[in-house]
Parts: C-alpha cells; sequence; structure tokens
C-alpha cells in the first residue's frame, strides 16, 4: 500500500489542479470586470463567448456599430422570430456586497415597435 500512495496522491493532485481549471476564477479586480462583461471573447453560436440570452437565430455579433472594444451585440427581430422577445444575458460570480454598483450600456434602436430596453 505505501507503494502506491505517491502515486495515488500525484493523481488526486492532478485531478484537483484540472477540475480549478475547468472552473471560470472569479473576477476580483475592476479590470477582469470589464474583461468579463465584454463581447471579445470567441462567439459560440452566435452568441458572444461567456453569454447567454435568446432566441440564438436574433442574436448578431457586430463589428460594425461598436462603441468600444473589436465587437458588439445586435439584436434583430422580424415578424417570423420565435418568443416575444430577445435577450443578452451575462452571470457573474463575484460578491458585490458593500459596495456601490453602477451599470452602464450603450442600446441603439432602430425601427422598435413595442419596447427596448437596457
Amino acid at each position: 500500500m505505501k507503494r502506491f500512495l505517491p502515486g495515488l496522491l500525484c493523481v488526486a493532485l492532478a485531478l484537483v489542479s484540472y477540475g480549478q481549471q475547468l472552473k471560470p476564477e472569479k473576477p476580483n479586480e475592476q479590470s477582469d470586470l470589464k474583461a468579463a462583461l465584454s463581447f471579445e471573447l470567441p462567439p459560440v453560436s452566435n452568441v458572444p463567448g461567456g453569454w447567454g440570452g435568446g432566441p440564438p437565430e436574433t442574436i448578431f455579433m457586430d463589428d460594425k456599430v461598436v462603441p468600444g472594444g473589436k465587437w458588439a451585440v445586435r439584436i434583430e427581430r422580424t415578424s417570423e422570430s420565435q418568443n416575444s422577445f430577445s435577450t443578452i444575458t451575462k452571470s457573474i460570480d463575484m460578491d458585490f456586497s458593500g459596495l456601490s454598483l453602477e451599470l452602464r450600456g450603450f442600446l441603439r434602436t432602430e425601427e422598435v415597435s413595442d419596447f427596448a430596453g437596457l
């Protein structure tokens, strides 16, 4: 049993290390938060990396109208679009307790018939 203990310990450490690499780290600095909220990661389908939302066929990466960075997100809906609205969402695992939080964004609208919100 003692012969196998160092090998088992190495395997356990490798698995713990691998598991930690799979979990995204919590942003802890203002610059980390800015990066987490950007649209610069490669897209998954049409949705920017790290973001969610849908329906996916209404969300597009945009490199033409960009208020900052290389990419923005464009939501386009037609009368044939699924559901009654589209969203782009982001969840951030970060402790904001005791802090003031100000959210800013850029919203450009064109031919909106019901509502648009940020």
